[in-house]
């Protein structure tokens, strides 16, 4: 009994030792079959992908098929009858949107300035045509430049810049706008803010500009007037063209007191100057009575926009009272503080010119009486 026990169990075990051994054989042919199957996967992966890439660069290709197919139509018909009215508009629309996709700038130009002669267009198709003008612009300058900086921050060459005035120009005349012409004023601050010299104020900043020549402050002065005399009173749009006027006055006297802080800053830190220096300075009145007067006639400026629009009979004219209100305080205060450290730095010079009078005189003093007392010795003598 027994032995056939043992006997049964040796042949469990057997059983158990062939299958384990035919578990390993199948997992190792099952590893192999995955290791010559990954490479085949791969393949056919890399595959599937250069499909997909070959299937959209076809759709592409077919897609700019059809759009340079559109737009030859379009512009058929359009030089068949451009007077078609709201559908020639329309027209005129899809076109330029046609060459946009495309990337045809030139035709989109082209097309830009014949809808505006041909049909009425909107703001909207305005505004995102110089935006698009902008954009090679910038991109064109940018290159030009070879510059490390993003191209949005670079100001414009000068033939660039005048040709999007004189793009600004005529969708004004086209359309009277304030949105138009508030993006004409924020394109010519841009340009002047951005250029070196924008900061190089004097006591004639009204004709400073920009190392162009295409920017100035009177400039701008002058393109804001222009806007109010057609948008001064509009009932909406109105204080907007009239705060951004403000803005830019603020922005220039933000410059100039900056400015000041600067020289001051650089000033101390030169350390004192010689007296002689000093005493010419405080005689001819130097560059920073210049200056100070500089910021009390910008100040002026921004005061005067303030009241020409409270005459007004626009909206919201108890915020802008108060705003006057707080803009004058803060004025006067700094005023109050430039004109307190002029009159000390006054009251110190001539303080200390006395003291040195007085100091000379009495050293001449003393020198007389010692030549008075060796004179006296001699006689004596």
């Amino acid at each position: 009994m027994e032995q056939t026990t043992c006997a049964a169990s040796g042949d469990s075990l057997t059983r158990r030792t062939v299958s384990s051994s035919t578990e390993a054989a199948r997992a190792e042919e099952d590893l192999q079959a995955r290791d010559d199957d990954a490479p085949s996967r791969e393949e056919e992966t890399r595959h599937e992908q250069e499909e997909e890439m070959e299937d959209s660069e076809d759709d592409e290709e077919a897609r700019e098929r059809l759009m340079l197919a559109e737009a030859k139509k379009l512009s058929a018909e359009v030089k068949q009858n451009p007077w078609r009215g709201a559908d020639g508009a329309l027209t005129f629309q899809r076109l330029a949107e046609l060459y946009r996709h495309l990337g045809e700038y030139e035709k989109l130009n082209r097309t830009a300035r014949l809808a505006c002669v041909y049909c009425p267009v909107g703001e909207e198709f305005l505004l995102s045509w110089l935006e698009e003008e902008k954009r090679v612009a910038r991109l064109l300058s940018g290159a030009a430049f070879e510059s490390s900086f993003p191209s949005h921050q670079l100001p414009l060459p000068r033939e660039q810049h005048l040709h999007i005035r004189r793009l600004y120009r005529l969708a004004r005349f086209v359309l009277p706008s304030v949105s138009l012409a508030l993006s004409h004023l924020r394109f010519e601050e841009a340009a002047f803010f951005a250029s070196s010299g924008a900061f190089s104020f004097s006591r004639s900043s009204s004709s400073s500009v920009s190392p162009s020549s295409v920017v100035s402050a009177e400039g701008i002065r002058g393109m804001f007037e222009e806007a109010l005399d057609d948008f001064a009173l509009h009932a909406l749009e109105g204080p907007c063209l009239w705060a951004a006027y403000r803005h830019f006055e603020s922005a220039i006297l933000d410059s100039l007191r900056r400015r000041q802080l600067e020289k001051r800053d650089s000033g101390k830190q030169e350390g004192k100057q010689d007296r002689g220096q000093q005493e010419g300075r405080l005689e001819t009145g130097g560059g920073n009575h210049e200056e100070e007067s500089e910021v009390v006639r910008q100040m002026h400026r921004i005061q005067q926009l303030f009241c020409r629009q409270l005459q007004l009979p626009l909206a919201g004219l108890g915020d802008l009272l108060d705003e006057y209100r707080l803009v004058a305080g803060n004025g006067a205060d700094a005023k109050g503080r430039e004109k307190g450290e002029t009159e000390k730095k006054g009251e110190g010079e001539t303080e200390n010119k006395e003291e040195r009078t007085r100091w000379g005189e009495e050293r001449r003093r003393q020198k007389e009486g010692s030549k008075r007392h060796r004179e006296t010795e001699r006689q004596r003598e």
